[in-house]
Parts: structure tokens; C-alpha cells; sequence
């Protein structure tokens, strides 16, 4: 049987994990804000529409599973 540290332990480990995942996630939704800034200036319109996509996709990607993440996209 695992002792009270030992529990405790990995429950530290486990939080740290989570931070980890949803500090990712909020790294990906910026990118993907970044990307759609990039291409607003001078880019003809089909390069838009696949970078927008693909902002997406990035989107949905950051935002699956089970530790939500709150992060202010513009959209």
C-alpha cells in the first residue's frame, strides 16, 4: 500500500502535468491567433482562407480534452 507521501507525491506530479497541458494549449491558441495576424496584410485570398483554416484546426486541437482552457482568441 502506497504511503500519505507517496500519495501526495504523485498528486503533485499529476497537477504539474495538467499546468503543463493547458500552458501547451494556450501556446498553440496563440499561435494560431498569430497566424491569422500574419496573413491580414497583402496576402492574396486563398492564402487567407487556408491559413484560417488551419487556425482552426489549431483551435480545435488546443481546446480538446479534459482540462479546459481559457483563452481569449480573436476571432
Amino acid at each position: 500500500m502506497p504511503s500519505a507521501e507517496d500519495i501526495n507525491a504523485l498528486r503533485d506530479m499529476l497537477e504539474n502535468r495538467r499546468a503543463e497541458v493547458v500552458a501547451l494549449r494556450r501556446l498553440v491558441l496563440r499561435a494560431a491567433d498569430q497566424l491569422e495576424e500574419l496573413t491580414q496584410t497583402d496576402c492574396p485570398e486563398p492564402v487567407v482562407h487556408k491559413v484560417k483554416q488551419q487556425a482552426e484546426v489549431l483551435r480545435k486541437i488546443a481546446t480538446k480534452g479534459r482540462y479546459p482552457v481559457y483563452y481569449p482568441t480573436k476571432r
